[in-house]
């Protein structure tokens, strides 16, 4: 149990540390680091330049940081891009 409480209180320390994307519930992603809106292929963008970053919904500061990476990965999916091999893919599953 205090495992799981301190674990808890590093992620909260770690999030405060990182720049802040806050998403909003018409899905409008918004930069706190320079202050604009941005989409996905920016953060993808951030992605590659290797910039670490958190995802937190603006109403509720849940952290989406991971659903927005697997929102990532099926949007490139239904455009015909291959980003997963099925096996591994079935792995997730099970």
């Amino acid at each position: 149990m205090f495992h799981l409480l301190r674990m808890n209180i590093q992620r909260q320390n770690t999030i405060k540390m990182l720049p802040i994307i806050k998403k909003y519930q018409n899905r409008r992603l918004y930069n706190t680091k320079v202050s604009n809106y941005i989409n996905l292929q920016e953060i993808e963008e951030m992605i590659k330049r290797g910039e670490e970053f958190v995802v937190i919904d603006a109403k509720t500061n849940l952290d989406l940081t991971h659903s927005t990476l697997v929102q990532m990965i099926v949007d490139k999916e239904t455009r015909g891009y291959s980003v997963l091999p099925k096996n591994f893919l079935k792995q997730i599953i099970i």
